[in-house]
C-alpha cells in the first residue's frame, strides 16, 4: 500500500536544485516581451480598454520565461492583479497544448465563459476546450432508457418520487437542445438524487465501443474537443484522477497550469491518497472470516486485535492534541494492520 501524509513534508521527499527542473527537452519559445505585449492587446479589449497593470505584467513575462526555460513557476498573485489572462496569454503563444487546472468548477467556467474566449478572440486559430468528470455529463444511455419506458427507480429499488421524476424529464427536454450534455449548463437547479439517475461514474460507463449510445457520448466528444485543442481547461480533481491512471484520462500535454495551486494539496490528497479507519479493519475481518476458515481463524483475530491497538493510538494521539501527521505508536499501528491485511 503506498501513500502519503499531506500533514508530514517529509513524505514528499527532498527537492534537488540540479536535478529535474527541466520539464522538456524542446521548451517553446516564448519571449517575455512577445508575451506582455499580447496581453497588451488581449485587455485592450475590455470594457473601457483595459489598464496596464504592473504585477499582471511581471507574472506574465515571468511565466513566459517558465515556458521558454522549461521551468517550474510558484507565483503568489494578489487580489486584482489579473492572474487568469496573465498566464492565459503566454499560454496561448506556446502553440502547443497547455493543460490549466482550477481548484473548483467554479473557476473552471469562468476561464471557459469569459478570460479564455477573450483570449481566444485575438488569436485566430487557438483552439480552447473544458473537460469535466464523467459524472458531470448526461448519459446518453440511461437516458434512452428513460425516454423507452424503462420504470423510475434508484439503485435500491425505491420508487422515484414524483418530484425527482419531474426533474429527470426536464432533463430530457433538455437534452434535446443542448450542445454539450454540461450538467452545469442546465436551466434549472437540479438535486442529486435525479443527475444520479441521468449520468454514470467512470466505472459505470460501458465504454466508447461498447455502449450503444458510444458515438454520440457527450462525455466521449467533450475528450475530442480537448484532444484537438490548444488550451484544455480541467478542475484539479480530474487532474488528479488523470495521474492515478497513468495518464489516460487527459490527452498529451506538454504543459500544466495549477491556478489557485494552495488548494492542490489537500485535492491531491483526497483524490491520491490512502483512508484507513478501524470499522472498515474490523469489518474486513469479519468478511475474511467465512473465506479463511478454519485455518485463518487466528488471522481473523489478530487483525480485529491490532485494528483496537490502531484504534487507542489514534485515541492518546488526538487527546494529546497531536492534529497532524502520524505518532510512532499510530505509524506502527498501520504499518502492522498493513502486514496483516496482506498476509
Amino acid at each position: 500500500m503506498t501513500s502519503y501524509d499531506p500533514d508530514d513534508p517529509t513524505s514528499f521527499g527532498e527537492f534537488d536544485e540540479s536535478v529535474g527542473r527541466q520539464l522538456d527537452d524542446t521548451a517553446s519559445e516564448v519571449t517575455g516581451d512577445a508575451a506582455v505585449e499580447f496581453l497588451a492587446k488581449v485587455t485592450s479589449h475590455l470594457p473601457g480598454g483595459g489598464e496596464d497593470r504592473l504585477g499582471q505584467q511581471e507574472m506574465t513575462r515571468r511565466v513566459a520565461e517558465a515556458f521558454s526555460r522549461g521551468e517550474h513557476l510558484v507565483v503568489e498573485a494578489g487580489t486584482g492583479i489579473g492572474k487568469s489572462l496573465a498566464y492565459l496569454t503566454p499560454a496561448a503563444l506556446t502553440r502547443t497544448r497547455v493543460v490549466i487546472a482550477t481548484a473548483t468548477k467554479n473557476l473552471q467556467d469562468q476561464l471557459a465563459a469569459k478570460d479564455a474566449p477573450l483570449v481566444a478572440a485575438q488569436m485566430p486559430g487557438l483552439k480552447v476546450a473544458v473537460l469535466k468528470g464523467r459524472q458531470n455529463y448526461l448519459c446518453l444511455n440511461r437516458a434512452r432508457g428513460v425516454t423507452d419506458g424503462a420504470q423510475l427507480s434508484f439503485d435500491d429499488g425505491d420508487d422515484v418520487p414524483k418530484g425527482i421524476a419531474d426533474q429527470m424529464k426536464r432533463i430530457l427536454t433538455w437534452s434535446n437542445n443542448t450542445s454539450t450534455g454540461d450538467r452545469d449548463e442546465l436551466p434549472f437547479e437540479v438535486e442529486e438524487r435525479a443527475w444520479r439517475q441521468m449520468s454514470v461514474t467512470p466505472q459505470e460507463c460501458l465504454g466508447r465501443a461498447d455502449c450503444p449510445q458510444g458515438g454520440s457520448c457527450w462525455a466521449e466528444l467533450a475528450r475530442d474537443r480537448a484532444s484537438s485543442s490548444d488550451l484544455v481547461i480541467v478542475n484539479a480533481h480530474l487532474y488528479a484522477s488523470h495521474l492515478a491512471t497513468d495518464g489516460n484520462v487527459l490527452p498529451s500535454h506538454e504543459y500544466v497550469i495549477f491556478d489557485e495551486a494552495h488548494e492542490i494539496l489537500d485535492i491531491f490528497a483526497g483524490m491520491l491518497g490512502t483512508s484507513l479507519k478501524t470499522p472498515a479493519l474490523h469489518a474486513l475481518a469479519q468478511v475474511s472470516r467465512p473465506l479463511l476458515g478454519a485455518d485463518g481463524a487466528e488471522l481473523v483475530e489478530d487483525l480485529h486485535r491490532q485494528a483496537d491497538v490502531l484504534a487507542d493510538a489514534l485515541t492518546r494521539q488526538y487527546n494529546d492534541n497531536v492534529l497532524k501527521g502520524m505518532s510512532d505508536d499510530v505509524r506502527a499501528a498501520v504499518e502492522e494492520c498493513e502486514r496483516l491485511a496482506t498476509l
